[in-house]
């Protein structure tokens, strides 16, 4: 570039000055447009957390080695219920809406005698059409895991933290999605 071309630059390849270009330009936008998120800062599995009013709550049984360190389901039903309806959602036992999942499973491992290792998975579970298939199917649409080696004494402590975290992430999640919500 000479000097006149930097000196000139800025008004020679101003878009709106330069018909070429913005054509050119228009076309980058149309061709780029599908590439861009539909819900700006969301992806499809956290936006499809949008718009939920009412929820089945499933809670699979804890695991035996998890149960007997005193870790209960309902403890959680109950707190998950109270976050859930304080988010705004109802917790109902109609089969016909989509369905917040939580398992939690605990692993021993004879290597590690004082260890078990935890895993926190929660799911939205709801009916979606699979074009491909021209079938709707019940899958999860939303999942999300946590996992942590702990000690078998601080596991049901460790557990419910995770649990917690869990429901917060989840009910954080689809305030977002509402907001970003068309």
């Amino acid at each position: 570039m000479t000097e006149r071309d930097i000196e000139h630059w800025p008004q020679e390849t101003s878009v709106a000055r330069n018909p070429t270009r913005f054509v050119a330009l228009i076309a980058l936008i149309a061709v780029a447009a599908p590439i861009v998120p539909r819900h700006a800062g969301l992806t499809d599995e956290d936006f499809s957390l949008a718009r939920l009013e009412r929820v089945q709550l499933r809670i699979d049984p804890f695991p035996g080695s998890l149960v007997d360190t005193g870790l209960d389901t309902e403890p959680v039903r109950t707190l998950w219920t109270r976050r859930l309806r304080a988010a705004g959602i109802r917790v109902v036992s109609d089969t016909d809406v989509p369905a917040v999942h939580l398992k939690v499973v605990g692993g021993l491992d004879d290597a590690v005698p004082e260890g078990v290792a935890l895993s926190v998975t929660v799911e939205l579970m709801q009916k979606v059409h699979v074009d491909r298939l021209d079938e709707s199917l019940i899958v999860p649409t939303y999942t999300f895991v946590l996992a942590a080696l702990e000690t078998m004494e601080k596991a049901p402590v460790t557990a419910d933290i995770m649990m917690q975290q869990q429901i917060t992430r989840f009910v954080r999640k689809m305030e977002k999605a509402n907001t970003t919500a068309r």
